[in-house]
């Protein structure tokens, strides 16, 4: 019975771990970026290379977490890359400039790499005794549950978000033409904002 609950905790672990950090943030992150370039008013190609910057240190951090793995086991290797994602998540909430993205994003790639599926696979390899690739599965479903919620919920908060932006009458084009923009829609034509002027 012990050995159930754990293996049960760990996959449940594994799954929320992918579904967090793999389906949230990998694998959604670009679901934002035209939000934030119109926020902030930056290049969307400087947030394009934070992305990626991003992407290589988790790259590059696979060698190095496996290496701590074989030394100390997972815990050490999630620990460390809990402690990444908390550095690069405070620079993103007080980010002012373009660089302190790249910044972020140089510490949230370490920490997924050392943080998400590799500890979490050799883990299950490990202390699951039998249908291993059951276990592992299961875990990794957590990626794509994670990015449909995350998605499907940006999706939504896009669509309120527009509503609010652009007035009813859709005839303030400058400010229209910028929250379209940022969301990717189509502009409303002069001609709605015509007969909403000849309605008034």
């Amino acid at each position: 019975m012990q050995n159930s609950s754990r293996v049960v905790s760990l996959v449940a672990a594994g799954f929320a771990i992918s579904f967090v950090l793999v389906g949230g943030g990998i694998n959604t992150a670009g679901v934002f970026l035209n939000g934030v370039a119109l926020d902030t008013g930056w290049p969307r190609s400087m947030l394009s290379l934070a992305l990626s910057v991003g992407a290589v240190m988790a790259a590059l951090s696979m060698p190095v977490v496996g290496a701590a793995v074989d030394r100390a086991g997972v815990r050490v290797p999630i620990a460390a890359g809990t402690a990444l994602l908390a550095c690069g998540y405070a620079i993103t909430a007080c980010m002012r400039e373009p660089w302190h993205f790249v910044a972020a994003n140089v510490f949230l790639g370490a920490g997924f790499g050392a943080s998400a599926l590799l500890p979490m696979t050799l883990a299950i390899s490990i202390l699951v005794p039998e249908r291993k690739a059951l276990a592992l599965g299961i875990a990794a479903t957590g990626s794509s549950a994670g990015a449909f919620v995350m998605a499907s919920g940006a999706d939504r908060h896009r669509a309120l978000w527009l509503a609010r932006c652009i007035p009813r009458d859709g005839c303030d084009r400058r400010r229209g033409a910028d929250c379209h923009r940022a969301l990717g829609t189509a502009a409303r034509s002069p001609a709605s904002c015509a007969g909403g002027r000849a309605g008034h």
